[in-house]
């Protein structure tokens, strides 16, 4: 979805929900998405002069005034949290192949989740570079299904997609609740 008004700001970005937008940019690059939890995930400040320049979370608070009013979390959930630390932390330079790599990789090696009947399927993969001001989105978070290149500054044309999904059920620990580590 594309919204591009004379006098307003440019925003590129999706929705799967049946009104308003999940996800996206506006072309000051200002990024906003959203994670499904009880409790914001996350506000954590990074700027220049921080030594932290990676931002990330799952589905459990990390604000440590948080924890104390929602101590637990899905098993997965922290799975996935510590997935992202161990594998972009520390890094350097991360490429958008790595990110690829870290977003279509089958859980728990990576970040894809197929479990649709459980109502935990990944719909959509998503690389944005506000500074940029492109998205790259491979729906279904499956290869097969292709990259798709999006650029704020271009016109967005209608496109309708077949794509594929491959679902198989969860184990049980997959949803497990579990206490949250003190940070």
């Amino acid at each position: 979805m594309k919204t591009s008004l004379t006098g307003k700001y440019a925003h590129l970005g999706t929705s799967v929900l049946h009104f308003g937008r999940d996800d996206g940019f506006n072309e000051c690059g200002l990024a906003v998405t959203m994670s499904s939890c009880s409790f914001p995930v996350g506000a954590l400040q990074i700027d220049h002069s921080s030594t932290a320049q990676l931002l990330y979370a799952t589905n459990h608070p990390l604000l440590p005034e948080l924890v104390p009013y929602e101590s637990q979390a899905m098993r997965n959930s922290l799975q996935r949290y510590e997935l992202i630390g161990h594998t972009l932390e520390g890094k350097g330079q991360v490429s958008e192949d790595d990110l690829k790599q870290l977003l279509l990789g089958k859980f728990p090696a990576g970040l894809n989740c197929p479990y649709y009947e459980d109502f935990f399927g990944t719909t959509k993969s998503m690389i944005m570079n506000p500074a940029k001001g492109t998205m790259e989105l491979c729906w279904g978070g499956r290869s097969a299904n292709g990259w798709r290149s999006y650029d704020i500054h271009e016109p967005l044309g209608e496109t309708v997609l077949d794509i594929e999904l491959y679902a198989e059920k969860a184990h049980p620990e997959f949803f497990e609740f579990v206490p949250i580590p003190a940070n």
